[in-house]
C-alpha cells in the first residue's frame, strides 16, 4: 500500500529536528539517502521513532 503524508509530516532532508529514538532523543537530520544522523558526529540514528521541529 502506497500511503502519501501530509508535508508537515515529511521531514526535510538536511534540516535538523528533534529525533526520539528508543532509548534516547537527540538533534538529528535525514541525508540525502534518507537515512537519519546525528546532527553532532554523523552517525547513523537506530530505530528513530518520531521527529519534532527544534523550536
Amino acid at each position: 500500500m502506497n500511503v502519501t503524508l501530509p508535508p508537515e509530516l515529511v521531514p526535510e532532508k538536511g534540516i535538523c529536528y528533534w529525533v526520539q529514538c528508543e532509548d534516547f532523543r537527540c538533534m538529528g537530520f535525514l541525508d540525502v539517502d534518507g537515512k537519519w544522523k546525528s546532527a553532532s558526529n554523523g552517525r547513523e540514528l537506530p530505530d528513530v521513532i518520531s521527529f519534532f521541529p527544534k523550536e
